[in-house]
């Protein structure tokens, strides 16, 4: 009797203690936690019809020298279907990256030199193809910039305490920067079995948006800032992203910048996101038509070597019925 009153007792402590445990993580309240989601839905709504053009600037500091890039081109979402269009300076190379309802497909062609034309598809588009998820990778790491912290974290999946279970919620801070209020979520990441502290800081009168972020890693840390556009009221559209990456122990500093225009509707049908489109040939179509055929051909090789056992034994059967002479 008294291991059992023993053992509720500590039953109820332990409740108790987790019960304290889970109250004492950092959460936001319900009705910023709903703007923040409320947001969140806008801004998919808005880039589901939405075209930019954009300037893209790329650097590499190394202890054996530099890189730079410099590029300029168009994000175009017309509901479900996706193509993003660039053309970089350096090697005067145009690249197309889009899906429609079919297919996927990349293409590169460089000016004047058209044996170094790059092209692949793939026809289950609708699917995640390595091109189906560069695009949309893209789309959410600057178009979205305002919710996803770091290329990756989406802002709303671990404020819910969903998606990757390496990233957890730790402290929500509350402060005032030039006369504006802002919110900085702090936060553990977990990596190679280790932990390590990353924040991201919120602006809530511009839809929850991230102003910055700090994400570290094992060999350094990423920092990421964004500006937004004043003209675009209704959801947080960035005017200018950077994301800097430093690695001290490679040797290596890496600075991206992204900078768009003002963003407009986009009109858009899905023929624009074919191959037609661009000047290729719709190959898909001739792929389907061949692998019809196969199918047919097979079918009918299966239906008639069917036709042929059942046959043989049904003339089997009538032989074994008929009396012997």
């Amino acid at each position: 009797m008294n291991k059992g009153v023993v053992l509720l007792g500590a039953v109820v402590l332990l409740g108790s203690f987790l019960d304290l445990a889970h109250a004492a993580q950092p959460v936001l309240p319900a009705d910023v936690r709903r703007e923040v989601l409320g947001a969140h839905e806008r801004l998919a709504a808005f880039l589901q019809n939405v075209e930019v053009s954009f300037r893209t600037t790329y650097q590499r500091h190394t202890r054996g020298g530099q890189v730079a890039e410099e590029s300029h081109g168009t994000f175009r979402l017309a509901g479900p279907w996706r193509a993003i269009e660039s053309y970089n300076a350096k090697d005067s190379r145009k690249s197309v990256r889009a899906y429609n309802s079919k297919y996927s497909f990349f293409m590169g062609r460089s000016e004047g030199r058209p044996q170094d034309e790059l092209f692949q598809y793939d026809r289950s588009g609708a699917l995640q193809t390595p091109v189906v998820e560069e695009v949309d990778l893209k789309v959410s790491r600057y178009l979205g910039a305002a919710h996803t912290v770091m290329y990756y974290y989406s802002l709303v999946d671990f404020l819910e305490s969903r998606g990757s279970t390496q990233v957890a919620l730790r402290e929500v801070k509350s402060y005032e920067e030039r006369g504006q209020k802002r919110i900085q979520i702090v936060f553990d990441r977990k990596d190679g079995g280790r932990t390590y502290p990353c924040w991201a800081v919120l602006d809530p009168s511009n839809h929850w948006a991230v102003v910055e972020a700090v994400v570290q890693w094992p060999w350094g840390e990423a920092v990421q800032t964004v500006e937004y556009n004043p003209a675009v009221r209704d959801v947080p559209f960035p005017r200018r992203v950077v994301y800097v990456t430093r690695a001290p122990s490679k040797g290596w500093t890496e600075r991206e910048e992204w900078s768009f225009d003002d963003p407009k509707p986009c009109t858009a049908t899905e023929e624009a996101f074919t191959l037609t489109a661009y000047g290729l040939p719709e190959v898909v179509q001739e792929h389907w038509g061949l692998r019809g055929i196969f199918l047919a051909a097979t079918a009918i090789l299966l239906v008639a070597m069917i036709a042929h056992y059942v046959r043989r034994r049904r003339l089997r059967g009538r032989a074994a019925s008929e009396p012997q002479r």
